[in-house]
């Protein structure tokens, strides 16, 4: 599965306080370059959407 599709996926699965994590997906997706980022810069996932691969490899 792509990982963005499988992102979504998983923001679908929230059902407690769903506006405010709307929300805060709106800030992070938008505001951030946390969509883009690597999740180190020399080891583990350091590529793009390296941070969201392993957050949603965490989740």
């Amino acid at each position: 599965m792509e990982l963005m599709e499988h992102c979504n996926t998983l923001k679908a699965k929230v059902i407690n306080r769903k506006e405010h994590f709307a929300e805060l997906m709106k800030f992070i997706e938008n505001e951030t370059e946390y969509l883009t980022t690597p999740a180190s810069t020399r080891y583990h996932l350091c590529r793009e959407r390296g941070l969201l691969e392993h957050s949603a490899n965490v989740t």
